[in-house]
């Protein structure tokens, strides 16, 4: 047997065990002296809030021990088998020490002269670390699987203890433990036992729970105490404390060394044991006092006892256990309810999400970085990639296309991963088969919580951070598409392969469907519901052809809700698209991807919308005319005759989607006439509030053609409509209506619909600027820049000195754009005939 490779194999496995062991051992105890903390400081907290604390802790120390263990393969196997002497592998940052130690390595046996046996013949100072370590980690081994046998040892004695018990099948102890079932809303029932060998009240788990009383108790106890005694045992069973125990059962045996876990097993049995006082209080028909007698008499009886938490729970009374859940209950009830159990709870919850730190042995994540070199994610720092975007669907009754272009801009400095930044939009087009205007299904379907008429905008520039295999490490914001089809600030971003010409990922996810329910059919009125459904991603992906720097790469994707009609999925998305990926570019050149979306409604009706998503990369005087389009021309406007006009106000006045929306745009259309203007405007202003989102959407607009000084604030409220449509369509309004009340209003949306208040700004003219110039300094770079470019179409030299500043600007887009207004202002050589708003 070669020794010297199974020490060196036994290193490799100790030192990342060593590691993960002290960094869960400090985290835990961390997690465990702030449970403690709280608990001392809230004294009032609800014991059951108090217990899951506790159990929060101890979740938290088993996980720091999961996050932090990653073992490498032995070095005799990494290398496929060929012989090599290799130095112990450090797997975490925190024994840097260690690493620097033991990173010499074993000698060359080549370069020293000598044979491997002699070279090794006395060991170094490293190789002496690395087998005490080895010796403790061994150490550590041989405790653990001592306290599992303990435990394999405990449930062997509850199972003998259940034999030795004697059934209770009559008597005031069997009728109180039905009635105190039935006050707790419990169905099944634990068995009432009797025994002379157990030294106190005891609940024994497994698949026949049972309460087991000693039979001394049950000759020295009142009637009304052995309610009390049984009402304990089954709030025991109720909080489910059995099934809770491999917590703390599970940290002793792995963290039987740690003082802090002496310490958090000692408060999680005092927690329990409150929590279900406080239950059996308040059913076990009894005060305070009479309670805490009961308690004092059943310490007096008490004799050492079976105690597992895996196998049997009950009382193990002891003179400060008591004297602490005696004080517990003479706090007032009512101060121990409400907010401080919810705060307890969510301290609790605060404790298991603590950051882990998931490691990957070194050997797997060296080759995961070899097999990504040709395909990989390495987009130049600070470039801007511009994508046209099209999703277009077909439903039975009418087609809907989004469009757009999409920017992703890379940052710099980031040392682990490529940070990317979307920003743009998605204008949404949609009209029936007969080209009339179609206000929407009975239902919208979209991807983790977003409403439909949300997905265009965004509240801000989205970030996402990926590592160079596509894989997400953080998400900031929410671009959501509709119709399932994820986000997208992600939607150039894919799972590459690590190696292979195949591989495959899967992913959890949830679906928001919000329905309508009418108030009876055929009815515009009615309830909106949301409801999540469960879903699953699966993707595989192939390569095809390759071109140079082109790799095509095949993908099929399929989304599935767990919820089900007739056996089938509730919402079904599959599909297949080709992704051209350029590995010098770094990122993806094209995608053209089909799919599916199969609805089966509740009435085992099935509906079928087709779907084709394409983006295209823009280069060259493709990416110059996105940049910068042409005016669009206006068709000249004619006006309406006076029936029209008569017709529109009438239509306008109804609750009827249709005719609210083909009123309002044949208005929007139409060129005013001064007669009517006041009474367009007024029957315009009232649509302002319909309930359906494209009739504000095209009421406001016909208000930018109609809309009198009267309208410019009912117009303005339109600002803060939940339909990024219907706040477009006030931008516009607002630009045409060039009043400079809303000069200072629409500034404000130059972060959250940047694009279009900016258009409106400029609109506006010169009296707008003194709204925008604050903007200069806002902590979104985004906005500032946006001020920027306004200003240089309407900024004058009283803007000057603020744009000057902005010149230094930390963001090089916002140097550039300021030194281009106050280049445009210099030249211009005027000041705006009047900046007061």
């Amino acid at each position: 047997m070669n020794w010297s490779a199974a020490f060196q194999s036994g290193a490799n496995l100790a030192m990342p065990c060593a590691s993960a062991l002290w960094r869960a051992c400090w985290q835990g105890s961390f997690a465990i002296g702030f449970v403690f903390l709280v608990c001392r400081s809230l004294r009032s907290m609800r014991c059951d809030a108090r217990a899951w604390l506790w159990r929060g802790a101890y979740l938290r120390l088993l996980l720091a021990l999961i996050g932090c263990l990653t073992v490498p393969a032995p070095a005799h196997l990494v290398g496929g088998g060929r012989a090599a002497v290799q130095p112990p592998v450090v797997a975490h940052a925190d024994t840097a020490s260690a690493a620097s130690a033991l990173g010499q390595g074993s000698p060359d046996p080549h370069r020293a002269g000598v044979e491997p046996r002699a070279a090794r013949a006395e060991p170094s100072g490293a190789g002496r670390l690395s087998l005490l370590i080895s010796g403790l980690v061994l150490l550590w081994g041989v405790g653990v699987l001592v306290c599992l046998f303990r435990v394999a040892g405990e449930w062997v004695a509850a199972g003998w203890l259940r034999r030795l018990a004697e059934p209770i099948h009559r008597g005031e102890a069997l009728f109180d433990r039905d009635l105190l079932a039935a006050e707790m809303g419990m169905e099944k029932l634990p068995e009432l036992l009797m025994a002379e060998s157990v030294g106190s009240p005891v609940l024994l788990g497994g698949a026949r729970p049972a309460i087991v009383l000693p039979t001394r108790l049950a000759g020295e106890c009142s009637d009304t105490e052995l309610r009390m005694v049984i009402a304990h045992e089954m709030a025991h069973y109720r909080r489910r404390d059995l099934l809770w125990g491999w917590l703390p059962a599970l940290g002793h045996a792995l963290f039987y060394f740690l003082p802090t876990e002496w310490l958090a097993a000692r408060e999680y049995d005092c927690a329990q044991e409150m929590a279900c006082d406080e239950v059996a209080l308040r059913y076990g028909d009894a005060s305070a006092g009479e309670y805490g007698e009961m308690l004092v008499k059943v310490a007096a009886l008490h004799k050492p006892n079976l105690q597992s938490r895996l196998v049997t729970v009950g009382v193990a009374e002891t003179p400060e256990t008591i004297k602490r859940r005696l004080l517990a209950m003479k706090l007032p009830r009512t101060s121990r309810a409400g907010a401080p159990a919810a705060a307890g709870l969510a301290i609790a919850t605060l404790c298991i999400a603590l950051p882990l730190q998931f490691g990957q042995a070194p050997a797997a994540a060296a080759s995961h970085r070899a097999g990504r070199a040709d395909l990989s994610y390495h987009p130049k720092a600070g470039q801007s990639y511009l994508y046209a975007v099209r999703i277009q669907s077909e439903t039975p009754h009418y087609d809907e296309v989004s469009s757009g272009n999409v920017t992703y801009t890379v940052g710099t400095g980031a040392e682990d991963g490529v940070t990317i930044t979307c920003s743009g939009n998605l204008i949404p087009q949609r009209k029936s088969r007969d080209g009339s205007f179609d206000p929407g299904g009975p239902f919208y379907l979209h991807q983790f919580g977003f409403d439909f008429l949300r997905h265009g905008p965004f509240a801000a520039p989205n970030k996402v951070r990926i590592d160079p295999g596509g894989h997400l490490l953080q998400i900031e914001g929410d671009s959501q598409l509709p119709r399932a089809l994820g986000d997208l600030s992600q939607l150039v971003i894919e799972t590459l392969a690590s190696e292979g010409k195949s591989w495959e990922t899967d992913n959890h996810c949830a679906i928001v469907v919000t329905e309508f329910h009418p108030v009876a059919p055929l009815s515009h009125f009615g309830r909106e519901e949301q409801r999540n459904l469960p879903a699953t991603e699966h993707t595989v992906y192939s390569i095809g052809s390759e071109s140079g720097a082109l790799t095509t790469v095949h993908k099929h994707y399929e989304l599935k809700t767990r919820d089900t009609v007739g056996g089938q999925p509730r919402f079904m998305l599959s599909g297949d698209g080709d992704v051209v990926f350029d590995k010098i570019l770094g990122m993806p050149r094209s995608l053209e991807f089909k799919a599916k979306l199969v609805d089966r409604n509740t009435a085992n009706t099935v509906v079928e919308t087709p779907i084709t998503l394409t983006y295209k990369l823009l280069e060259g005087a493709s990416r110059e005319q996105a940049l910068n389009p042409p005016a669009p021309v206006k068709p000249e406007a004619k006006p309406l005759s006076a029936g029209d006009i008569d017709q529109a106000i009438v239509d306008l006045r109804t609750q009827d989607s249709f005719k609210v929306m083909g009123a309002a745009s044949k208005l929007a259309g139409a060129a005013p006439t001064d007669a009517d203007r006041d009474r367009v405007t007024r029957a315009l202003a009232s649509a302002l509030t319909h309930k359906d989102g494209f009739a504000r959407q095209w009421a406001t607009k016909a208000l930018g053609v109609w809309g009198t000084p009267d309208a410019v604030p009912s117009v303005i409220k339109r600002l803060e409509d939940e339909s990024f449509a219907v706040r477009w369509a006030a931008l516009e309004a607002l630009g045409e209506l060039h009043d400079v009340r809303a000069a200072a209003p629409v500034a404000a949306l130059l972060q959250k619909d940047h694009d279009f208040a900016a258009r409106s700004l400029i609109a506006m003219g010169p009296r707008a600027a003194s709204a925008v110039v604050k903007y200069l300094k806002d902590p979104d770079w985004s906005v500032r820049m946006q001020a920027c470019i306004v200003l240089k179409e309407i900024g004058g030299t009283a803007q000057a000195n603020a744009l000057r500043e902005a010149t230094a600007d930390e963001n090089g887009l916002v140097k550039m754009k300021a030194a281009e207004a106050l280049k445009a202002i210099e030249g211009r050589g005027r000041t705006p005939h009047s900046e007061a708003i």
